[in-house]
């Protein structure tokens, strides 16, 4: 018996082991850039990143 049946994990679970490294980024691919598109926008416009602490009075 394996330890996955043991403690009731079941198989639809493990799904994302059975997807290949070009699945995985076609996936979270979209993610990753607007993470780095927001990271870029807030390093190189530092009007944005000062603007929150200016309103929340701070």
């Amino acid at each position: 018996m394996s330890l996955s049946t043991r403690v009731e994990i079941h198989e639809f679970e493990f799904d994302a082991q059975n997807l290949s490294r070009q699945g995985i980024v076609k996936e979270i691919g979209p993610f990753v850039f607007a993470l780095i598109g927001a990271l870029s926008i807030l390093t190189y416009i530092p009007a944005i990143s000062i603007w929150l602490p200016r309103v929340l009075n701070h």
